[in-house]
């Protein structure tokens, strides 16, 4: 990062402890002023009560992955399966984008993103938020039967939040879990291959690993009920086992070392 700029400010070099700092503070919300991240030559411009839900992340993720380079960009849609497209609200408001991609039904699974075209869609609306305390695991079964009756509909499915790396990924890994019989680990990972800009919180990557073990029963956050899963149904999980950076963090690796002591 080569500076920041508050609130029109003249940009300067800040060291990289307090410009980390700042990120931190802005991306949870405590930084409400407008804010420019410089880039080489490159801006951007946000504020955080623009995005009141904890879509702050998922905006910022899609600008990065548009920096960066990644293929996929803010009107683009990925093609999961040949029946499940993965993207965005600017896929999902671009029309002509929808009917050449063949589009029949929309998933939107963000809780502020509108239903842009009820008459000329199938919709299914899950206001959910970008937030570790949202119960995702509850509404992934929906989800996953509203598009498998598209596929049996010979239609075709967008799933799609704000950027389309957290929430509605997730959405389409638990459709690969339920209806393609793949283990979480291998539709992780495959989704994340499909769409690399793929990026869901570790709320919610947790409440996957419980969902592959508990569905369809799993309905309260991992967050309030922790051990509410017993451990010897957790065993089961095919993610303890992977050496994937996303399956290591903190409430995962609680289970694994329960695992490690049952075994003694």
């Amino acid at each position: 990062m080569t500076g920041w700029s508050d609130g029109g400010k003249k940009k300067a070099k800040l060291p990289p402890k307090y410009a980390a700092s700042r990120s931190r503070k802005v991306a949870a919300g405590h930084a409400d002023e407008p804010v420019c991240m410089y880039f080489g030559s490159k801006a951007t411009h946000c504020r955080a009560s623009d995005y009141s839900d904890g879509s702050f992340l998922d905006a910022m993720s899609s600008w990065l992955s548009r920096f960066l380079g990644f293929h996929t960009t803010p009107h683009s849609m990925d093609t999961i399966l040949p029946f499940v497209f993965l993207g965005n609200d600017h896929a999902a408001s671009d029309l002509t984008g929808l009917r050449k991609a063949g589009i029949t039904h929309v998933c939107n699974v963000a809780a502020q993103c509108d239903i842009h075209f009820p008459n000329d869609f199938h919709y299914l609306h899950l206001r959910l938020l970008d937030n570790p305390t949202q119960q995702l695991a509850k509404h992934l079964q929906a989800a996953s039967e509203f598009i498998h009756r598209a596929k049996h509909a010979d239609g075709r499915v967008l799933v799609h939040c704000v950027a389309g790396v957290s929430r509605s990924a997730c959405v389409v890994v638990a459709y690969l879990l339920e209806h393609c019989m793949m283990p979480l680990v291998q539709a992780y990972a495959y989704v994340k291959r499909k769409r690399p800009v793929m990026c869901p919180s570790t709320a919610f990557r947790m409440q996957l690993a419980l969902y592959e073990v508990a569905f369809p029963s799993l309905a309260m956050p991992w967050c309030a009920h922790f051990w509410s899963v017993q451990i010897a149904l957790f065993e089961s999980s095919s993610v303890l086992s992977s050496h994937d950076p996303d399956w290591d963090f903190y409430e995962l690796n609680m289970y694994r070392q329960a695992k490690l002591g049952r075994r003694r």
